[in-house]
Parts: structure tokens; sequence; C-alpha cells
């Protein structure tokens, strides 16, 4: 895989089983794995290359900063990288739904927990072609 991928949930079970099945899917070989979203953007920030591209598998309610704030975070940033975001999240709600569309980076949008299928779909999505 060409780019990086950062795996950002408060839940430990759900970032072990995502990793888990990311590298079971072969969608990628090593996630890095954040279990507080500000350590992700510390992340971003300290590894922000032009060349580097980045897919960030993120939920949406974690307490310090949510999945919302984490957006609005790498926006207000001049990051060089390309970063690309797929929510995973528990919620259903159509009202978080709808705001993941307010995200140019958000490709996806994927109901908790992510299994097999989930990740053969992402490797389907055109926006996601250039990161394999």
């Amino acid at each position: 895989m060409k780019a990086n991928l950062l795996l950002v949930d408060d839940d430990q079970l759900f970032l072990m089983l995502n990793k888990q099945q990311a590298i079971f899917a072969n969608f990628h070989p090593n996630p890095i794995t954040f279990l507080k979203a500000p350590l992700a953007l510390e992340w971003l920030i300290e590894h922000d290359k032009k060349q580097d591209k980045t897919l960030i598998l993120l939920d949406i309610n974690m307490p310090d900063m949510n999945g919302w704030e984490f957006m609005d975070a790498i926006n207000k940033l001049s990051l060089h990288a390309e970063i690309l975001v797929v929510l995973v999240s528990s919620s259903t709600d159509p009202l978080d739904i709808e705001r993941s569309k307010h995200y140019k980076q958000v490709v996806a949008y994927i109901e908790k927990p992510m299994r097999q299928p989930a990740f053969a779909y992402l490797k389907e999505l055109e926006a996601l072609q250039s990161f394999f």
C-alpha cells in the first residue's frame, strides 16, 4: 500500500478488531492506532510530507476530541499530505451521516464494527484508488 492507515477510536476493543480486520483483508499491512484523536493529530503534523497519503478510519463519539472536532482541526491546518477519512461509528443518526458530507476529506461512513465486506467496499471506492 502506498498510504498510511490510521485507526482512531477511544474503544480499545474496536481499535484492535479494526486493525486485525484491516490486516486480514489485505487492506493494509501495518495500521497505526490511536486511542485519542489529539495523538493522531500530532502524528499527522509530525509526519506531514507532500508526497504522503494517509487514510484515517475515524470514530465520531470520543472524549477529549470527537471526530467532528478532529475534522475541523485538520481543516484548519496547512497540511501537505493527502488525507482522506472514513468515519466509522456506531451512530446511525441521519444527522451524523448528513454532517459527514460537509467535509471534503470524508469518502465513506461505515457502521461499527468493520468487517471484511467493508474493507472490500473501501478498496473499490474511486476516491481511494490512488491509495492502493
